[in-house]
């Protein structure tokens, strides 16, 4: 499970699932995210923040995902967003640069672990699962009958 939220004004919400279901919270600023305990590994650049859950190539087991965040912040140091095409894995990665003031969440090449998003009222809400994606919404969305 991985969850977060771009801007301020999602952060209530958040925050009260972190609580509700005794996940731990982290980020920086506006990027708030959070994570069952244990299984988001935070490194901190030059630049970037970033947190990272999952597995990275190389990186071989759970005792070693800081080292997989240190593999992350890494290339984006050298390289900026383009760094993360060199790192491979099964992984989920937000990463905030301080200095542009912007963020970003990814995945792996292969999507082994993906992302869902969606942007409402100038906030960016942004899950592993969309199960996870729907609590953070102030309403269920409407049924599609385009069918």
């Amino acid at each position: 499970m991985f969850i977060g939220v771009w801007g301020l004004a999602g952060q209530d919400r958040l925050g009260a699932m972190t609580r509700e279901r005794g996940l731990e919270l982290a980020g920086d600023g506006e990027l708030a995210l959070a994570a069952p305990p244990g299984r988001l590994a935070e490194a901190r650049g030059a630049r970037w923040d970033v947190w990272v859950t999952g597995r990275v190539v190389g990186v071989d087991d759970d005792s070693a995902l800081g080292d997989a965040a240190e593999v992350l912040v890494a290339a984006l140091e050298q390289s900026g967003p383009a760094g993360q095409a060199a790192v491979h894995g099964a992984y989920i990665v937000a990463a905030y640069d301080r200095v542009a003031r912007r963020a970003f969440v990814s995945h792996d090449h292969l999507a082994a672990r993906g992302v869902v998003y969606t942007h409402r009222s100038g906030v960016v809400l942004f899950a592993e699962h969309v199960v996870d994606l729907l609590w953070l919404l102030p309403a269920t969305p409407v049924r599609d009958r385009r069918r």
